[in-house]
C-alpha cells in the first residue's frame, strides 16, 4: 500500500512483493541451524554464533520475542567488532549496515520494544519505501529505462536491490513470482 500510494507502478510493486516472497518474513532474524548442511552455512553467521552467542539468542526468533534494544545492542557489537559480524532480519533479510538503518525504522514505527507482527511489517514496508526512495532510487530510475514490466521488476529488485547468492537464477525466479503477483492483483 504504502509503494502504491508513493506513486509507483503496479508491476514495479509486483516486482518488490515477487522478492519479498523468496526472501524472509517481517521481523524474524535469519537461523544459522544448518545442522542438515553445515558447509552451506555462511561464514558471518558463524562468527555471529561464535562470538555473540546468536544461535542461542537470536537465529531463528523473532524480534517481537527478542525485543528492539537487544537486536540494536547485537548490531552494534557487530559493527565495531571488527569482523563484518552481520545477520539477517525481516522479510528482506537484511544484512549490514542495512540492518541498522532497519532497526532505526523499528524504533521509528514500532510503539514498543516488542513490536507485534503487524508492526513489524508496517516497520519493513516504510523502510523499503526509505531505501528506493534514498540510497536505492536508482533500482527504480533503472526499471523505469527498461520494458516496466512486473517480470523485469522483480528481476531487476533482485539484482540491484536484494543481491542474493545464486542470484541469475534467484533473478529469474523472483521475476516469475512478481508476474504471478500482479496476475493476482489486477483481478
Amino acid at each position: 500500500e504504502r509503494l502504491l500510494s508513493e506513486g509507483y507502478e503496479v508491476e514495479f510493486v509486483a516486482g518488490v512483493l515477487g522478492n519479498i516472497q523468496a526472501e524472509g518474513t517481517p521481523g524474524v532474524f535469519e537461523s544459522s541451524n544448518y545442522s542438515s548442511n553445515p558447509g552451506a552455512k555462511p561464514s558471518y553467521l558463524k562468527s555471529m554464533d561464535n562470538n555473540f552467542n546468536y544461535r542461542s539468542e537470536f537465529s531463528g526468533k523473532t524480534i517481537s520475542q527478542v525485543g528492539i534494544d537487544k537486536a540494536v545492542a547485537l548490531q552494534e557489537k557487530a559493527a565495531n567488532s571488527g569482523f563484518a559480524g552481520k545477520f539477517g532480519l525481516g522479510m528482506i533479510q537484511w544484512t549490514g549496515t542495512r540492518t541498522t538503518g532497519l532497526l532505526e525504522a523499528y524504533e521509528k514505527y514500532c510503539s514498543s520494544n516488542y513490536p507485534t507482527v503487524e508492526e513489524c511489517a508496517k516497520a519493513e514496508a516504510n523502510y523499503i519505501v526509505d531505501e528506493l526512495q534514498g540510497s536505492h532510487s536508482y533500482v527504480y530510475s533503472n526499471w523505469k529505462k527498461g520494458n516496466m514490466t512486473a517480470q523485469s521488476a522483480g528481476d531487476i529488485v533482485c539484482r540491484q536491490y536484494e543481491v542474493p547468492a545464486n542470484i541469475d537464477y534467484q533473478a529469474r525466479t523472483r521475476g516469475q513470482n512478481a508476474n504471478a503477483i500482479y496476475n493476482v492483483m489486477m483481478k
